[in-house]
């Protein structure tokens, strides 16, 4: 491939032109386009405008409101396992102010039959490093 000089290769002539004395009357042709009457402008007062402005404020505060309560409290669930250390390890509770909460709905579920294999009391008993709890309850 040849090298290409810009000074002493031919030079190519652009497709586009402009009329002669374009730019010269450029400015009064917009002008002449603009339109003669001007619109009106609708301004409003001020007060008017600071009540739009304090409505549109309250509308969204009050949309703004009960999502940000919602976000802000989780509806938190309270599982067995929580519950029942949070018994456990409470002082000034003891079996017996437990056994008098109960009411004879209580009591009927407490009846049910539990049977549990041999192999799977001894696993627990022998993962479980409190197994003098066990003994003493």
């Amino acid at each position: 491939m040849s090298d290409f000089k810009l000074d002493s290769s031919p030079k190519m002539k652009s497709g586009f032109r402009t009329p002669e004395s374009y730019f010269d009357t450029f400015s009064l042709k917009v002008i002449q386009q603009l339109p003669a009457k001007e619109q009106a402008v609708f301004i409003l007062p001020r007060r008017k405008k600071l009540l739009w402005f304090a409505a549109a404020a309250a509308i969204c505060i009050g949309l703004m409101v009960p999502v940000a309560k919602y976000f802000n409290n989780p509806v938190k669930q309270l599982d067995e396992a929580t519950l029942e250390s949070y018994l456990s390890y409470q002082t000034n509770l003891n079996q017996f102010d437990l056994i008098n909460e109960l009411d004879s709905s209580d009591v009927n579920h407490l009846n049910t039959n539990l049977s549990f294999e041999d192999k799977s009391v001894e696993d627990f008993l022998a993962a479980n490093p409190n197994i003098e709890n066990y003994i003493i309850e």
